[in-house]
């Protein structure tokens, strides 16, 4: 697993995870899966509206 977080002026926020993990479930001929993911976040409390 491995993670990746970037803040941009303190309200901008950015994650990304990537995860590669076995089930047996999964088939045959293939154990492993590749699962990545993303999330962005915006903190408007710190925006002078």
């Amino acid at each position: 697993m491995g993670r990746l977080l970037y803040g941009f002026k303190d309200r901008y926020l950015l994650t990304a995870t990537i995860r590669r993990d076995g089930f047996s479930g999964f088939g045959e001929n293939k154990k492993i899966g590749i699962f990545p993911t993303v999330a962005v976040g915006w903190v408007a409390s710190k925006e002078s509206f």
